[in-house]
């Protein structure tokens, strides 16, 4: 995987705005967004044998090494932040757990964060309430043809969700800046 994330770092130059999504679970991914191309990073796991049971956990290393060599200032950044549900148990720990490895990656960047509610970025860019996760894959195919094979697999649905938070950030500032130009006029 690092030399993947090498790879990346050295054909993107530093002064390109790339929108970065970021889906934060043990299966999710950092996405980087360009015009009409899109780039994945899986989230850095590895599994430990803890109390008795193999468990995955984060590769914090791993993941600053990502944000260091591949994000700078003028990259726009979306996490997506999810409220515990009291069903999921340890679901929700290594899943905050993730939140809080990514924010500290960045932060410790100096880059800035923006936080965002699935409910919102999946009504905005089209998926259906209480869709699947085969939604997010289909249209993250549909929206980036060249990059789809990135998509193919059913474990792919956290790369998918960090390529459509990363859409939907790109389309938010667009139709943001648009605003912003008519009211001048």
């Amino acid at each position: 995987m690092i030399t993947y994330v090498k790879k990346f770092a050295a054909r993107k130059s530093r002064n390109d705005i790339t929108y970065v999504g970021i889906d934060p679970g043990l299966s999710g991914a950092i996405a980087f967004v360009d015009e009409d191309r899109v780039r994945t990073i899986d989230t850095p796991t590895k599994k430990v044998f803890v109390s008795g049971k193999n468990r995955t956990v984060h590769i914090v290393e791993e993941m600053w090494k990502i944000v260091s060599e591949n994000c700078t200032k003028r990259n726009s950044v979306v996490l997506e932040e999810v409220t515990p549900d009291p069903r999921f148990g340890s679901t929700n720990f290594s899943y905050g757990s993730g939140v809080g490895f990514w924010v500290m990656a960045f932060a410790g960047n100096y880059i800035r964060i923006h936080r965002v509610r699935p409910q919102v970025w999946k009504k905005e860019v089209g998926i259906p309430a209480r869709s699947g996760k085969r939604a997010s894959r289909l249209l993250a195919q549909k929206l980036f043809p060249k990059d789809k094979d990135l998509f193919n697999r059913v474990k792919d649905d956290g790369r998918a969700d960090a390529a459509l938070m990363a859409y939907w950030l790109k389309n938010r500032r667009v139709r943001r800046f648009a605003r912003i130009r008519k009211k001048k006029r």
